[in-house]
């Protein structure tokens, strides 16, 4: 299975957001061109190379602060990094510890039966289109260029696999897609079979909200002396056992995943991870 190559490091966002270098070894190049965001460029398919598709082999997701910012990308144009999701996913894995390890389990299902594949197209004056297909057999197209080695495209649609990125114990069957009002990739090439990068998508936040409840949850149950904090505090009824509308009813849970995106489209969350895919 393609790992990330581990040998980054960055400093904390001032932005308010949490995250940590972390992504890909392409990370410096990726945060050198991030910034504002960039509208898609009207391009013509028709005169691209021909696609280049990989699979999605394995994920990052943030285990401390400082990933949230190195997975996440500017969606609204303010020059910040957006990564409200990830900024939970960072706060598990410290409140957890060593019991949760979000990558590993996501990257698992990615390696054997979750399929999301990303293909790349080179086309004139350094443009390029990025089409993402979700194992439903969705399709998104982004549109951008090229720059420095380093692919940025963005669009108006897209998904993420939102119960598969949470799914805590690595059995959770759905993948639990939630559709994006906006996403946006940045990416490289390593070679003729490789490319890393990130992603970020603009996502509905109470689709959001359901889809990590739902693996979470068992997760939880599963271990009620370790995890016995998260119980009692989300517990509603006190019977010792966590249910999905427990945690998504709750004020905590409804607070960390309200909108922190305010687009033309509506109100959005943000939600930004790094990949590795191959052919």
């Amino acid at each position: 299975m393609t790992r990330f190559n581990a040998n980054f490091r960055s400093n904390p966002s001032t932005s308010g957001r949490w995250c940590r270098a972390g992504c890909p070894i392409v990370i410096a190049g990726l945060l050198a061109v991030s910034g504002c965001t960039d509208e898609p460029e009207p391009l013509d398919p028709a005169t691209c190379d021909a696609a280049t598709t990989y699979r999605v082999a394995s994920v990052l997701m943030p285990h401390i602060g400082a990933e949230a910012r190195a997975t996440g990308l500017d969606l609204n144009g303010d020059e910040m990094v957006d990564n409200q999701v990830g900024m939970i996913s960072s706060t598990l894995h410290g409140q957890v510890g060593p019991l949760l390890d979000l990558s590993r389990t996501a990257s698992a299902r990615f390696a054997s039966d979750i399929t999301w594949t990303i293909a790349v197209q080179h086309c004139p004056d350094a443009g390029a289109v990025v089409s993402l297909t979700s194992s439903t057999g969705s399709v998104s197209q982004l549109i951008g260029r090229m720059r420095d080695g380093v692919i940025v495209a963005t669009g108006y649609e897209g998904e993420l696999p939102v119960s598969t990125l949470f799914d805590a114990g690595g059995t959770f069957v759905d993948p639990g897609w939630v559709a994006a009002a906006r996403a946006k990739i940045e990416l490289r090439e390593l070679d003729a079979n490789r490319i890393e990068g990130k992603v970020t998508m603009a996502l509905d936040s109470e689709a959001t909200l359901e889809a990590l409840a739902r693996p979470l949850t068992p997760f939880f149950n599963a271990h009620p002396e370790e995890l016995a904090f998260f119980i009692d505090y989300f517990d509603d009824d006190e019977d010792g056992q966590l249910t999905v509308e427990e945690i998504t009813a709750s004020n905590l849970a409804q607070s960390l995943t309200a909108p922190d995106l305010d687009l033309p489209s509506g109100p959005a969350l943000s939600f930004g991870i790094g990949f590795a895919a191959t052919r």
